[in-house]
């Protein structure tokens, strides 16, 4: 059985305080911030193409 490590990341609960979380190394905190950026990115081409047709 192989791990699914994207299904994992993806569930994880960040609504959480830090210190209730495992300990995370550096890795996965970058992992965690270059997704959210990529998120961010989505959400602003979304937001860009709606003022586009609205306007």
């Amino acid at each position: 059985m192989s791990v699914n490590h994207a299904a994992i990341l993806f569930t994880t609960d960040v609504r959480r305080p830090p210190a209730a979380r495992c300990r995370k190394g550096p890795e996965q905190e970058l992992m965690e911030f270059v997704l959210l950026l990529d998120e961010l990115l989505k959400l602003a081409q979304i937001i860009r193409q709606i003022a586009e047709n609205s306007g």
